[in-house]
């Protein structure tokens, strides 16, 4: 009676990859970021392509609340989707790393510098939200 050689090789191979997985697997844990803020209402103006974007950002205590675009002078039918939706973007993820929108490239730009001298002047990192 033959032994099956493909057998041996299968469990040989099955812990070889167990091994390799528990010799890869990182036993460090990375920490969260949780932010905390100093609630409020913070305003920065910042330039966009045709002048000056006027942001408003509210915080509690752990989160960004509420953008507002107070005041711009940029194209609306060039700047609107970013003016919309670059808010509504980083509200949503709770972070800076958001797609800045195509074609409104200065614009979108503009609303992030905004939103990051909030974020600092409600006295948290914004390079950790930026990741």
């Amino acid at each position: 009676m033959m032994k099956s050689i493909y057998g041996i090789k299968g469990i040989a191979l099955i812990i070889i990859l167990l091994l390799l997985l528990t010799a890869c697997s990182s036993g460090d844990k990375k920490e969260v970021f949780v932010p905390s803020y100093t609630a409020g209402t913070y305003t920065s103006e910042q330039l966009g392509f045709n002048g000056p974007v006027v942001i408003e950002v509210t915080f509690t205590e752990d989160s960004i609340a509420e953008i507002v675009v107070v005041s711009n002078v940029e194209t609306d039918y060039i700047a609107g989707p970013a003016l919309e939706g670059i808010p509504a973007a980083i509200i949503e993820n709770q972070r800076l790393k958001v797609d800045t929108v195509s074609g409104a490239t200065y614009t979108s730009k503009a609303i992030l510098k905004a939103v990051e001298d909030c974020i600092i002047q409600a006295g948290e990192n914004a390079e950790e939200l930026s990741k």
